[in-house]
This record gives structure tokens, sequence and C-alpha cells, in this order.
């Protein structure tokens, strides 16, 4: 963190982010949020601004578990004028479905299968997309979430910056609606690196999608 601390100012944006992972890594969500206001107060619409924005949502979703605050976070954002594409709206609905689900069979049964719980969601998107992955940095898993909106044939991979295919996350036939996969890196080095989404509908032609992520170890 200290380190991260003294960098250049015309790193701010980037290394403001960086902190805000790292005191999220520590277990300290009050410096995480307080890092990313700060990002969204000093660097309006930019994409560094949405990436704070959505963590500070899946902070308060899946580290604070608190559902109603995420849920009017999301309200807020999606109110606002040039913010989150339709894309990560449909997913951010999704995990905030998800997540109500989980914590109703939870309660009600001590344990609940998360395949079981995919599995009861009723999601029917408009288009296809894929999220930016949840956290990111990330050390060693992150959550990559896409959706389909049709039956496709799905290839999810991840590529280092020298243009090889370092691991294969999805090959097969899924069905249209939203999915999510973790991803593992521990035996990777830390860097950044492109997951890619290509979706095959079968009319014919290829949906391709590219995010980058940065591990940081």
């Amino acid at each position: 963190i200290q380190y991260f601390k003294c960098l250049p100012v015309h790193t701010m944006p980037v290394r403001d982010l960086m902190l805000s992972w790292l005191y999220l890594r520590q277990g300290d969500l009050s410096s995480a949020v307080s890092m990313n206001n700060q990002i969204i107060k000093e660097q309006g619409d930019s994409p560094i601004t949405l990436a704070a924005e959505l963590n500070n949502f899946y902070i308060d979703l899946y580290n604070k578990g608190d559902i109603n605050s995420a849920s009017a976070l999301l309200t807020q954002l999606k109110t606002q004028k040039n913010k989150l594409p339709l894309e990560e709206i449909n997913l951010a609905e999704h995990a905030l479905q998800m997540f109500g689900v989980s914590a109703n069979n939870s309660s009600s049964s001590g344990e609940a299968s998360s395949k079981g719980i995919t599995e009861e969601i009723v999601s029917n998107p408009v288009s296809f997309g894929i999220s930016q992955n949840y956290p990111n940095p990330f050390n060693p898993t992150t959550t990559i979430s896409y959706q389909l909106a049709n039956n496709s044939h799905v290839r999810l991979t991840v590529w280092n910056m020298l243009g090889q295919r370092v691991a294969t996350l999805v090959d097969e036939n899924e069905q249209k609606g939203v999915h999510q996969v973790t991803f593992d890196a521990s035996q990777l080095a830390s860097g950044i690196y492109l997951y890619r989404l290509q979706a095959s509908e079968g009319t014919g032609g290829d949906k391709v999608f590219v995010k980058k992520m940065l591990l940081m170890k």
C-alpha cells in the first residue's frame, strides 16, 4: 500500500483503483469504498469511474452482504446519463437476483448449491455481452459473467500479452441466459491478461468480446 501511495501524480486514477483492491484484499472495506468514491468524484465520466462504481456495487453485494444498498446503488447508476452499458446493467441485476436466491436458500436449508441456484434463475437477455471481471485487480481468483441472447456454442479463453492462450474456461454449447465462470490464475505470473468470449449463433456469425484484467500477486 505504501508503494502505491508514493507513485507519481499522473498515475493517480489507476493507482487509486489498485489501492482500493489492496484495501479490499486486507478486509478494509471502508477504505476500499472511500478510495472508489474518490475516483468517482475526481474522474467524472470515464472508464475508470465505471470500474470504481461497479466495485462499490459488488462490495455492497458480495463483501458486505447488503442487498438493499447494492440495489439502491444500481438504481442510482441506471438513472444517470451515459453510465452503465446495457450488458453491465443486465449482469448486475442478475447478480442481485442470484445473491437473493442464495441468501434465501441458505437461510432455509443451511446450505445452497451454486448449480441449483443457477438453474432456478430465469433470465431473458436481449443481447450478447460480457462484464468486467470482479474483483479486478485479483489474486488468484476472479469471476467473469456473460450473457447470451440465444443458445450458442461458447468459447471463453484467457490470453497473455504475448498472444499465447493460457486457459480455456468454457468450450461448449450453452443455453440463452446469464452465466458466471470463476477463473483461477494461481499458476500464472502477475500481469495483464485478456479474456475473450466467442459465441457462435446457429444462424451464422460470431459475437466476439475482449476485455482486460490484472492479476496482482
